[in-house]
């Protein structure tokens, strides 16, 4: 799995509880003061800052400048807003979620082709966990009409662990002749989640995992971490039955959250 380039993130203020501001490898962060709502997760190389209202995630940012904000209406999340960072010509994005029953239809653009927009559907069962996303292909608009540029390929099918409700398998399909093209299964330790106040909607880790699988960051398995943290991800692609494994590492404190995380050689702090 390479490193997916997110299409994430940039700076911002969130105004009624923290804001996590510009860091350096010495910075000290602001605190929640809230075990399970980190406000930063930091290493010698890369930061990843979370501000909230109360405990609803209202921005992530990175330290390269880039921002991903949410957006809500009423208690549900209906978009995000991809900022670039400052001084960057590109880079402006934006997905919208639009709820429908037990669907959810998932429309994304970005600079420069904003005339362009992928889109997924996302079914969900009667408990609203998501069982299947469908990529729907990507659409060029002019005006009213729309033009198809490029079919979806694939469909995904999830499984959740009945006693946690926490993402155990992937399975990824070809839309053609549903072959079976790809699985990443997830193994958890049995303490507390560091990501489990974090207020979001039940099925947001299900399609942020989604679009993050290719990444060997912990940081982008964040949401994951919800009852109990991640410890490994097997990735199988089945047509050739090569993969890879990565594997976490969680150093806890006192009160049985994780403080830090070990993956390749490299150690990571959980700020809360």
């Amino acid at each position: 799995m390479n490193k997916l380039s997110s299409f994430l993130l940039s700076g911002a203020i969130c105004v009624t509880t923290f804001y996590l501001s510009s860091c350096d490898k010495d910075e000290s962060f602001p605190t929640s003061g809230i075990k399970g709502l980190p406000t930063a997760i930091t290493s010698d190389n890369q930061t990843l800052r979370l501000a909230y209202t109360e405990n609803r995630l209202s921005e992530l940012q990175w330290s390269e400048g880039s921002t991903l904000r949410f957006s809500y209406t009423s208690h549900a999340l209906d978009n995000l807003i991809t900022l670039p960072p400052k001084g960057v010509a590109d880079g402006y994005g934006s997905t919208t979620f639009e709820h429908k029953g037990t669907t959810i239809q998932i429309s994304s653009s970005g600079e420069p082709s904003l005339d362009i927009t992928h889109r997924l559907s996302m079914d969900l069962d009667e408990n609203g966990i998501p069982t299947r996303i469908t990529d729907l292909g990507s659409f060029r608009h002019s005006g009213e009409n729309q033009t198809q540029e490029h079919p979806g390929e694939s469909y995904t099918l999830f499984t959740t662990c009945p006693e946690t409700g926490s993402l155990s398998k992937m399975e990824i399909y070809s839309r053609t002749d549903s072959t079976l093209l790809a699985t990443y299964t997830y193994t958890y330790d049995n303490r507390r989640g560091m990501a489990g106040l974090i207020d979001l909607p039940i099925w947001f880790p299900y399609y942020w995992e989604y679009t993050r699988r290719y990444s060997n960051d912990i940081r982008e398995h964040l949401f994951l971490n919800r009852t109990h943290n991640v410890t490994q991800i097997t990735y199988t692609d089945q047509r050739s039955s090569t993969g890879e494994n990565l594997l976490f590492t969680y150093s806890y404190g006192s009160d049985g959250y994780p403080r830090f995380v070990e993956q390749a050689g490299e150690q990571i702090e959980i700020h809360y």
